[in-house]
């Protein structure tokens, strides 16, 4: 009978080891799946809102809405005017609605859709673009050369 109480609190020491360690592994398994539920690591959300194309096509403004148009407003600080002419996305397909001209110092926007896209109001969401363009110039009969112009906008779904 002696030998059978000894190994009563050996049993015992080995259950209360495996209780305490299971309940420290389902904390971290709850703060695991509370920190995926809300969102808390990604990384998108503590980037600030911000439109980077550079410095001769300067963006001004950008809006981006629930049913994926996107809205963005450039100033030219080329010495000529440009035309916008084309623009792609490697996040997204987007359309955009025709050429836009802008003179120099001048302020326009370039509208887009984004296809088949969905957006929650108040995220936010990253969008890479690469605009074509060509500086105009009066007169001359060679047409311009095409100019590639990428660029990212971070901003929140209105």
């Amino acid at each position: 009978m002696q030998k059978r109480r000894g190994m009563n609190k050996r049993g015992q020491a080995v259950i209360e080891y495996l209780v305490t360690y299971g309940w420290m592994l389902l904390v971290i398994l709850i703060t695991i799946g509370l920190i995926l539920y809300f969102d808390i690591l990604n990384p998108i959300k503590f980037v600030p809102q911000q439109c980077e194309f550079g410095e001769q096509l300067h963006c001004v403004d950008m809006q981006l809405l629930e049913n994926g148009t996107f809205k963005i407003k450039f100033q030219n600080n080329f010495p000529k005017a440009v035309n916008l002419t084309d623009s792609a996305s490697k996040d997204y397909p987007i359309i955009c609605g025709g050429e836009v001209t802008i003179l120099p110092n001048e302020i326009q926007t370039l509208s887009c859709n984004i296809d088949n896209a969905v957006f929650v109001q108040g995220e936010k969401r990253q969008v890479s673009l690469m605009i074509r363009f060509n500086r105009f110039s009066q007169g001359h009969t060679i047409a311009p050369p095409v100019h590639e112009l990428r660029g990212v906008f971070v901003t929140t779904v209105e």
